[in-house]
């Protein structure tokens, strides 16, 4: 994982430990949907001296936890999770319409219709339009699950997934 090479390479901390695990929480769930507890609980148990062991435990975690594969079921959840995120975020901010809209869409994934980018796409857009009035927003728009690479996002929309 090259993300994580870097983040070793750089300047390993407990604070770029849980920078790296908030910005990858969404790909977690979408392959394990209970496995955050145990990656944060590891994270928020750790004293400064013992990140570098604790850094090796977490990889070595978060390897098997991806191993599983992604499901259908996972992602819709991870879906509707960040639209409810946007929702409690900025209340009004998103109007019947857009909700309606982003609601379809996901179902239509779930039901196997549309191809993952879909979702992804339209979240993305509705919450790059607000992220820079709140933080949280902010913090949903910059993680991996909505922003990964070409080649892994090309990955994503040829499967069945």
């Amino acid at each position: 994982m090259q993300r994580w090479q870097r983040l070793c390479q750089k300047n390993l901390s407990l604070t770029t430990l849980a920078l790296f695990h908030q910005h990858h929480q969404l790909d977690i769930m979408s392959h394990q949907l209970n496995a955050n507890a145990e990656l944060e609980s590891l994270i928020a148990s750790t004293r400064p001296d013992e990140v570098d062991a604790v850094a090796a435990l977490y990889i070595a975690l978060l390897m098997k936890i991806m191993k599983t594969p992604a499901s259908r079921v996972n992602h819709v959840v991870v879906l509707q999770t960040i639209l409810n995120d946007m929702k409690s975020c900025y209340a009004r901010a998103l109007d019947e319409d857009a909700e309606k809209e982003l609601v379809q869409i996901i179902d239509q994934y779930g039901l196997g219709n549309l191809s993952l980018m879909a979702p992804i796409k339209l979240l993305k857009d509705h919450i790059e339009k607000r992220a820079k009035y709140n933080e949280t927003v902010l913090s949903v728009a910059q993680t991996h699950y909505l922003s990964p690479c070409s080649m892994e996002m090309a990955v994503l929309m040829d499967s069945d997934i």
